[in-house]
């Protein structure tokens, strides 16, 4: 191939590869959520890119409630605290948009949405 023709392909690759991450992933997502509410937290455990939001705070917060990835299910119960699942040890009865049904999961005694919220959603599943 001529060098322009190498060139060419390089840049459609670099242009396809930037569409494909800002329009099938969560990055703009969750970064447009960060810029609005600096308070707006991404699990450790997962990414920017992976993090995927299931039930938002129905509040004027903007926070997540329930939030999932590849490998975890994470709820969020305020102040900077989460609890995170992995998908693999989930237990009988489990739903991931119930934290009362995650089992070997410690989450610190608290008040406000969860039992609201998941009432609400009866533990559903929140299809993609």
């Amino acid at each position: 191939m001529k060098r322009w023709n190498k060139r060419r392909i390089l840049k459609w690759g670099l242009i396809v590869a930037i569409l494909y991450i800002l329009g099938f992933t969560n990055l703009i997502n969750n970064f447009a959520f960060y810029i609005m509410d600096p308070e707006y937290i991404v699990p450790k455990e997962s990414s920017f890119i992976s993090f995927r939001v299931t039930i938002m705070n129905p509040g004027s917060g903007d926070w997540w409630i329930y939030g999932e990835d590849k490998k975890n299910y994470y709820y969020y119960y305020g102040l900077g605290n989460y609890a995170a699942i992995s998908r693999e040890n989930t237990c009988p009865n489990f739903k991931k948009l119930d934290y009362r049904t995650w089992c070997g999961v410690d989450i610190l005694p608290h008040n406000g949405y969860p039992n609201e919220i998941s009432d609400k959603y009866k533990g559903e599943l929140v299809e993609d």
